[in-house]
């Protein structure tokens, strides 16, 4: 297969599964091939390890004959498209050969969008491959710009995936017209789109040459100039002034001198890299990059930034930072995460667990930890995943290698000081003073100690204590007492994670003087809390009456005309408001009675008792007859066989 000086790409692929395009020839072409990759979404967390591939094929820049005005195409195609909705061009408008692949969430909306910009997040996993491809006559042409074998789509702002290269041949092509990588789309730095910083795509380019048939060595690799404009043209939102403070401070507060830990910046390297600047990215032949995926996994993950995150390769007088995306280093990788908020973080590679260096085996199941030592922290030559949590430092130190995936999953833990670690639900079970003091061979009764109930301990015994009052059987409580009403404050419920906060689609100010979304937020928390103290007052029921009765008349298949509603008095004749405590209620069951034994009384037949009434909505009979009645029937953890209300008759 093959195409000739086509105006715009010569062979356009964008489809949902892997990609490959082999033996064609393209000659004269402003692009060659533009392939993107699809789904799975990134947000649903779910990742395939898909390719797109270009093998066993030949590429022609510009034949001797080509010139720009000839190339200029009249075609009804290009004006129905408009050419805004095309490849805006190679370097310096040039023709280009092979454009690295894209892998995005879904489709990139073209036509209605540019053919090669991507309208969604970068999928999780891709990799690209260009196979015994022969690139020939890619040169700098005189008012026809220069012609480039490869090159990065402007378009892929937040991510590049990794591309791997073999077999290349070049015929009639200067070295400085094989690779071309864009540098960042100043335009995108904006509240809506990568804020007040660089994305990463260009920024974070990572060429692999598997053979040397491109870079000249075997494995070398081919990286973007990460550092551009760091602590230059303060609009790109890059400097020693973005790292964040952690990576900047020892753990007494005070600072760490930039030549200590980091006087270079960018993607790490070594006396083997140069700076190919036609290129606009860094050779190296005596380390192998890899791309590291930093994942967000909580509910929030679209809206809560984590950037920027630093990261420090090689830390000392040779160490290197970079902001926002992965370290690089040789086969493996020491990670150490700071977290500010101490929890139990365990360590799943390929969902398979890994325990801390530090966990004490000799208190199995229990999880215990040691003390502190570097003789825990892992080292390169440890296996994917070892981890130790150094408490005294916040750090969680983790050994990450390329191919494998690595999940860090967080439980809420109550931590003693002699380093035992409880969940939250164990905590409440366990004797508080047996387990320490027998760690530390004591006598338990040398320990004081007081009972410490769970928010959901505290809910059981209050619903108790209610249940036993409104039912009659308040000699449960052991007290000689003659009580009128028992009032209840409510256990206030464990925190929760907070929902998302203002969004571009949620909160955003768009009318002069409003409230702003955090005034809002601030009055919805104060309402919650002040809800939390109110005194819940519970009365002892005597009787009960039907507020709304059933109709006298109802159709088959149609709701009710009137809802029966029950409500419940006590001895003033007042609506008892609250039967069983909140996390219990009393639950109303209505049953059909009499008339056509194969009728169903459909809907919800049993409702909770809320606010002084218990309200039916929906009920509605199948079968007509007569005689039908309903009973209704209060139940409770206690239930009464006392409790039941029938209601009038029902007709036909």
């Amino acid at each position: 297969m093959y195409a000739w000086r086509i105006e715009d790409t010569a062979f356009f692929m964008m489809y949902p599964a892997s990609l490959l395009l082999s033996n064609v020839l393209s000659v004269d072409n402003k692009l060659g091939t533009n392939q993107l990759v699809y789904r799975p979404a990134a947000l649903s967390h779910e990742f395939e390890d898909k390719t797109a591939t270009v093998r066993d094929s030949v590429f022609v820049g510009a034949t001797p004959s080509h010139t720009c005005s000839f190339h200029q195409s009249s075609s009804s195609s290009i004006l129905f498209f408009s050419k805004s909705k095309f490849w805006e061009g190679g370097k310096e408008d040039g023709n280009t050969g092979i454009l690295f692949a894209s892998f995005m969430s879904s489709v990139n909306m073209a036509p209605k969008h540019k053919f090669n910009e991507l309208s969604s997040y970068p999928a999780l996993h891709g990799s690209s491959y260009i196979e015994d491809v022969t690139f020939t006559n890619f040169e700098s042409r005189d008012n026809c710009g220069i012609d480039v074998a490869l090159m990065t789509n402007q378009g892929s702002d937040d991510a590049i995936h990794p591309i791997f290269t073999s077999g290349l041949t070049f015929v009639d092509t200067p070295e400085d017209n094989y690779v071309f990588i864009h540098y960042t789309n100043l335009v995108r730095v904006n509240p809506s789109d990568c804020v007040d910083m660089d994305c990463d795509g260009h920024k974070k380019v990572v060429v692999t040459d598997n053979d040397g048939t491109l870079l000249g060595s075997e494995q070398a690799t081919l990286t973007s100039e990460a550092e551009k404009e760091w602590d230059g043209d303060r609009s790109h939102g890059v400097g020693d002034y973005r790292i964040p403070i952690p990576l900047r401070q020892n753990s007494d507060g005070s600072a760490i001198p930039e030549a200590d830990k980091f006087p270079n910046k960018g993607i790490v390297r070594d006396n083997s890299c140069t700076k190919m600047a036609t290129w606009q990215g860094w050779k190296c032949t005596n380390l192998i990059h890899r791309m590291m995926i930093i994942e967000s996994l909580d509910s929030d993950t679209e809206v809560r930034r984590l950037s920027p995150i630093g990261l420090n390769a090689n830390p000392g007088p040779n160490g290197y930072v970079d902001l926002v995306n992965g370290p690089q280093d040789q086969e493996a990788v020491v990670l150490r995460i700071y977290f500010p908020k101490l929890q139990r973080y365990d360590i799943y590679v390929d969902d398979i667990y890994v325990a801390p260096k530090n966990l004490d085996t000799s208190k199995l199941p229990a999880y215990q930890l040691l003390g502190e030592g570097t003789m825990y922290e892992p080292t390169l030559s440890d296996p994917t995943g070892s981890n130790y949590l150094q408490r005294s430092e916040k750090l969680l130190h983790v050994v990450l290698r390329g191919g494998q995936i690595v999940d860090i999953k967080t439980t809420p833990m109550i931590i003693l000081t002699t380093g035992l670690v409880v969940d939250p639900n164990n905590f409440y079970k366990m004797e508080i003073a047996s387990s320490p003091t027998s760690s530390l061979s004591s006598n338990t009764s040398t320990a004081p100690g007081g009972n410490v109930l769970s928010s959901e301990q505290l809910d059981q015994s209050m619903s108790n204590i209610v249940e036993y009052y409104q039912t009659g059987n308040s000699d449960k409580f052991n007290v000689s007492l003659d009580l009128d009403e028992v009032n209840v404050v409510e256990a206030i419920e464990p925190p929760k994670e907070p929902g998302p906060k203002a969004t571009k689609e949620e909160g955003s100010v768009v009318i002069e003087g409003a409230e702003l979304f955090s005034q809002i937020q601030q009055k919805e928390e104060e309402a919650t809390l002040n809800k939390s103290l109110e005194v819940v007052i519970y009365d002892t029921p005597t009787s009960s009456i039907v507020v709304d009765g059933v109709p006298s008349v109802v159709v088959t298949y149609t709701l009710f005309d009137t809802s029966p509603a029950i409500t419940v008095l006590n001895d003033n004749g007042d609506a008892v408001e609250s039967l069983g405590h909140s996390s219990d209620p009393w639950q109303f069951t209505a049953t059909l009675i009499g008339g056509d034994l194969a009728a169903t009384l459909m809907g919800t037949r049993t409702v909770a008792y809320q606010d002084g009434y218990a309200n039916f909505t929906d009920l509605s009979l199948d079968l007509p007859g007569s005689d039908y009645s309903i009973s209704f029937n209060v139940t409770s953890r206690l239930c009464l066989t006392s409790h039941c209300y029938t209601s009038s008759k029902l007709l036909s």
